[in-house]
C-alpha cells in the first residue's frame, strides 16, 4: 500500500489482481476508483504527482491516472514477477523475482507508437536469486562542480544539473539491491554495471551506477 504526499488518498494492491484508490480524511472511508488491468495479483504500489504505478505477479508495471483510474502504459520487459517499485520522478526503478533490476522512464509520452521497448532504459544483473528491496541515492547537487571549475556561476552550474537530472540520471547517482543468498560478484562483461558491497549470511548487497558501466568503490 502507499500514501499520498498529504495523506488525504490511499492505494492498496490486492490479490485479486486490482488496486483500489481510497479517501482517508472523510467520514467514511471510501474507494475512489478500481484499477483492472493486472492479469495475477498486484505486489507494489507507488504514487508520483497525479499518477499510480503498480507492479504485478504478472511479470508487468502499469501506470496509472488517478483521476480517471485509466491504465495509461504498461512496462515490460520482467519475466517474472515484480517484487518492488521505487519512484524517483525521472525513473521507475524495478526488482523483479528474475533476479534483475531495471530502470524505467517514468514520462513515456514522446516515446511514440511502436517504441515502448525504450522505456527500459537499463537493466541490472548479477544477482543468482530474486531481487527484492532497493533505494536510490541521489548524486549530491554540487557533484562535479570542481569540474566544471569556478570561472563559470555557481547559478549556472545548478541550472546545468538540473537539465541533466530531467534529461535522466546525473553523473554520480546509484542504486542498491538486494537479494538472497548467492553470487553477485561476477565481473565478467554480462554484469557490467553490478558490484558486489556486502554479505550477511542471508543476503546479497549490489550496488549499481546509474551512468557508467563500471566498478565502484565500495564504501
Amino acid at each position: 500500500m502507499c500514501l499520498s504526499e498529504d495523506g488525504s488518498m490511499l492505494v492498496t494492491g490486492s490479490e485479486d489482481a486490482t488496486a483500489r484508490l481510497w479517501a482517508t480524511k472523510t467520514e467514511e472511508t471510501e474507494c475512489l476508483g478500481v484499477l483492472k488491468g493486472h492479469s495475477s495479483y498486484i505486489n507494489c504500489v507507488g504514487m508520483h504527482d497525479t499518477f499510480v504505478i503498480t507492479g504485478g505477479a504478472d511479470s508487468t508495471i502499469r501506470k496509472w491516472d488517478m483521476t480517471t483510474c485509466e491504465c495509461l502504459f504498461v512496462y515490460e520487459g520482467h519475466t517474472s514477477r515484480i517484487q518492488k517499485i521505487l519512484l524517483t520522478g525521472d525513473f521507475i526503478f524495478s526488482s523483479s523475482f528474475d533476479k534483475s533490476c531495471k530502470a524505467w522512464l517514468f514520462d513515456v509520452s514522446e516515446l511514440g507508437e511502436g517504441n515502448e521497448e525504450r522505456a527500459c532504459v537499463r537493466t541490472f544483473k548479477g544477482h543468482s536469486k530474486g531481487v527484492y528491496p532497493m533505494v536510490f541515492i541521489p548524486a549530491p547537487d554540487n557533484l562535479g562542480d570542481e569540474e566544471e571549475g569556478e570561472t563559470q556561476p555557481k547559478a549556472g552550474r545548478r541550472r546545468r544539473r538540473r537539465r541533466h537530472r530531467r534529461g535522466g540520471a546525473s553523473r554520480g547517482d546509484c542504486a542498491l539491491a538486494c537479494s538472497g543468498k548467492g553470487s553477485s560478484e561476477d565481473d565478467s562483461a554480462t554484469a557490467p554495471s553490478e558490484v558486489h558491497v556486502s554479505s550477511t549470511p542471508r543476503n546479497v548487497v549490489t550496488w549499481f551506477d546509474l551512468c557508467e558501466p563500471q566498478r565502484i568503490p565500495a564504501p
